[in-house]
């Protein structure tokens, strides 16, 4: 990491955030057909895995000379620093989805760049689609410590929709 720093195609920062539970799998994985989750039980899923308080963190991102050569929104900074514990979250989804196979992400769509294409719509943290502005096969969320009625309120949004989803 040193040496992509030095060159800068990477901006390291210190943040704080929560140290993130190991997220092998989703909360809640749910596609048009089934029964509703059990909104109170994966609530409580989601809410009690928090166990450490936050703490001063390195991070790495990207900067606007790696986004100009790979692509990218964020140029070396958080658009939020009191939501790193959540990029973080997103993250690992990320590398845990690619672990089990690159074409597990090879349609994922970021919330940055889905924001343009979903006016009036609740803005989910990706999607697995082949463009963002198609309807996408999966919606992917990072649930964080969703109370019972923000976990109610992403599935009769997706549900509403058909749209298949899976809440980390």
């Amino acid at each position: 990491m040193g040496k992509l720093v030095a060159s800068e195609f990477v901006a390291q920062l210190r943040v704080l955030a929560a140290p993130l539970p190991l997220l092998h799998s989703p909360v809640i994985a749910w596609a048009p057909g089934e029964e509703a989750p059990d909104y109170g039980a994966a609530a409580w899923q989601l809410q009690s895995r928090w166990k450490e308080p936050v703490e001063l963190t390195r991070i790495y991102l990207a900067t606007s000379k790696a986004c100009r050569l790979f692509g990218g929104k964020r140029k070396g900074s958080l658009k939020a620093e009191y939501q790193a514990t959540h990029d973080l979250g997103v993250s690992q989804m990320y590398i845990q989805r690619r672990i089990e196979s690159e074409q597990a992400v090879a349609n994922w769509i970021g919330e940055d760049v889905l924001a343009h294409y979903r006016k009036g719509q609740k803005l989910p943290d990706a999607v697995l689609a082949p463009a963002p502005g198609e309807n996408p096969s999966l919606v992917l969320e990072f649930g964080g410590a969703y109370d019972k009625r923000r976990v109610e309120a992403f599935h009769k949004d997706c549900a509403k929709r058909e749209l298949a989803y899976e809440v980390w």
